[in-house]
């Protein structure tokens, strides 16, 4: 009896398709593909617990042994970013890929950052991503120190960036400093530089120890002021005399681990930074064991998992098992939040975002509440296609949340933001019992599809 397939989603579809292409990326990088032959085709099939990929054994003119062997399937689980990998040699070729298909958990799709969705109120907000039960937001005042590890490529950077663009969009520069350090050489954090929020970190290890240094300096002044005046933490103090909120970003953490001195000045600001305003978020896509060490990983009091290949490593990250068995997405994340574990589907940064959001505050004008001008997220495409097709062009918000398994709360804040915009017509009221109707999609908006 055949394994039962499962429903693909279109984001299933674009991961069996992403794949196909890193499988033959190693091939060729191994130089088990002639140079002028053609990517071979692949038939892909998405069971419960595995991805099938098979091709025809032709592409390979007698080299199946360099696609089959203990060194191929090494380096493919690598390039595949840990996930396990059986090859079968018969008629053809046949990769089986493990995976998970996109849940039924109600999290809804990979969606671009929205500023409007954050809470109306709180210091030093920053996005999460969407869970089952709407947008979720957390300060990091309560979340002291941050901790933020998983494999390479799903998302930990954009989250990273989710989180400065939310800083630097809704607080003032005299509320909050931010000192970005990304291990690239300024590459990832370098289009910050120009706003008055940030400083950045772009050259050598040394650097970053001397800012760390200076970060502890200010730790000791700001020890000295509340003693001064008889306070618990820098809110307690005098508005004239409140220093603003300093968040240390560090990606690449291992990378800069590497210069003697760092891991130090990172442990003494982690264990007493919060009480003075001093907040470190580490990242880090090697989450073992010799990168994050004990005292370091037991005071960082927010822990974040993206998806990881074992137990092991969500053990380094969480303290418990659970981040190895989230679906392989993109931003996907796992963190445990007064007592509950909470799984959520990080946002996308899109770089016409970010780029649009720090224009526009270097410029000193308001940032943008959501997706740049003239481009729709695919979840807001589907929205769209949903509304003309099965609603006649209405936009009931509840309805299409249901129809595209999508947040109702994410959808009906996209809708006071599209009405502002002009892309919805304004809401009206049924006569006699005041019923809010739905809104009807104005041509602008089908424009954009």
């Amino acid at each position: 009896m055949s394994a039962p397939t499962v429903t693909l989603t279109d984001q299933d579809r674009a991961r069996l398709h992403t794949f196909g292409q890193r499988i033959v990326e190693t091939m060729r990088n191994r130089g088990a593909l002639p140079a002028h032959a053609p990517d071979p085709r692949f038939y892909a099939t998405g069971l419960p617990d595995r991805a099938v990929l098979a091709l025809d054994l032709a592409s390979f003119q007698g080299r199946e042994e360099a696609v089959t062997n203990a060194a191929f399937l090494r380096q493919l689980r690598a390039a595949l970013e840990g996930r396990r990998v059986v090859i079968t040699n018969g008629r053809g070729l046949v990769y089986q890929v493990g995976w998970a298909p996109t849940p039924t958990s109600g999290i809804p799709d990979y969606a671009e950052l929205n500023l409007a969705s954050a809470p109306s109120s709180g210091r030093l907000l920053v996005p999460l991503g969407e869970t089952a039960q709407g947008p979720c937001w957390l300060s990091l005042l309560e979340m002291d120190s941050v901790l933020l590890g998983g494999t390479r490529r799903l998302g930990k950077t954009t989250l990273l960036h989710a989180f400065i663009l939310a800083l630097v969009a809704r607080e003032p520069a005299r509320r909050v400093r931010l000192l970005l350090a990304d291990g690239k050489d300024g590459v990832e954090f370098g289009v910050y530089r120009g706003l008055p929020h940030v400083q950045t970190v772009t050259g050598t290890g040394e650097e970053l120890a001397a800012a760390l240094g200076t970060l502890r300096t200010e730790l000791h002044r700001r020890s000295e002021l509340l003693v001064k005046h008889g306070a618990r933490k820098i809110a307690d103090l005098p508005s004239e005399q409140c220093p603003p909120y300093l968040v240390l970003v560090v990606d690449e953490l291992a990378y800069h681990l590497e210069t003697p001195g760092v891991d130090e000045l990172l442990r003494d600001l982690v264990a007493r930074g919060g009480a003075y305003g001093i907040h470190p978020v580490l990242a880090t896509q090697r989450p073992d064991a010799t990168v994050v060490k004990g005292f370091l990983k037991t005071n960082l009091a927010t822990r974040i998992a993206l998806p990881v290949p074992d137990r092991q490593d969500s053990q380094v990250i969480l303290g418990r098992n659970g981040a190895e068995q989230l679906p392989k997405i993109a931003g996907r994340v796992l963190f445990t939040w007064r007592g509950r574990r909470i799984e959520a589907q990080g946002y996308a940064v899109s770089d016409a975002l970010l780029g649009e959001i720090v224009g526009r505050l270097e410029a000193q004008q308001p940032p943008l509440s959501g997706s740049a001008p003239g481009q729709l997220t695919p979840a807001e495409r589907r929205w769209v296609t949903l509304a003309l097709e099965q609603f006649e062009g209405y936009f009931p918000a509840r309805e299409i949340a249901e129809a595209a398994n999508s947040s109702h709360r994410q959808l009906a804040t996209t809708a006071k933001r599209w009405e502002l915009q002009g892309l919805l017509e304004p809401a009206v009221y049924e006569e006699g019992t005041g019923h809010k109707l739905p809104r009807r999609i104005t041509a602008k908006l089908t424009a954009l599809l």
